[in-house]
């Protein structure tokens, strides 16, 4: 994060396919607050190559194409990046919206520190902006997000060295919801 605003999202994948022929992943870059969102073009990283593609009615989509196409079961590793250097929208979270077939409970390794499956979800916040409390949510909608869960609730997250992450294990993340950090920010 830049001061209380999104400006970097890195995001790495491990995919399956659920059909032969699978080519490409679509990937859609936001920026801002609902409803003033606007479209931020996504770039590859690793593991495939980005192509920005312009919807005539609909929002502007990047597709992340694989080095070759997938059959049904096989699996794609990759990584993109979004950077948006002119967002100034204060956030109150850092979320993942599942708009394809889910993703599979977390595992963590390494004495639970390494997540090897899942959705794992890592904020670092700079030096002078560390919110006062942060914790994960699965399944809330928009206005749920901003009320904290009571003091000693397990969904708190600790910030060690100005990371808070949190790995959603044993939880398999469903179709069409919202998973995610949510932070209270000091008042000023």
């Amino acid at each position: 994060m830049r001061e209380r605003a999104v400006y970097r999202r890195i995001t790495e994948r491990l995919i399956t396919a659920q059909a032969d022929g699978v080519e490409y992943y679509t990937a859609r870059g936001f920026a801002g607050l609902t409803p003033r969102l606007t479209y931020v073009p996504v770039d590859a990283l690793w593991g495939c190559r980005a192509e920005f593609i312009e919807l005539r009615d609909r929002p502007a989509v990047t597709r992340l194409w694989f080095p070759r196409s997938l059959r049904k079961g096989e699996q794609a590793h990759f990584a993109s990046e979004i950077i948006d250097e002119n967002v100034a929208e204060e956030r109150f979270w850092v979320d993942v919206d599942v708009d394809h077939h889910g993703i599979a409970p977390g595992e963590l390794h390494r004495d639970g520190v390494v997540p090897v499956s899942g959705l794992a979800i890592r904020v670092r916040f700079e030096d002078g902006f560390i919110p006062e409390k942060i914790w994960w949510y699965a399944e809330l909608n928009e206005r749920e997000r901003y009320d904290p869960p009571p003091l000693g609730d397990l969904h708190y997250v600790d910030i060690v060295e100005n990371d808070a992450n949190h790995t959603f294990v044993g939880l398999a993340c469903q179709p069409r919801e919202h998973y995610g950090l949510a932070f209270k920010w000091p008042e000023t």
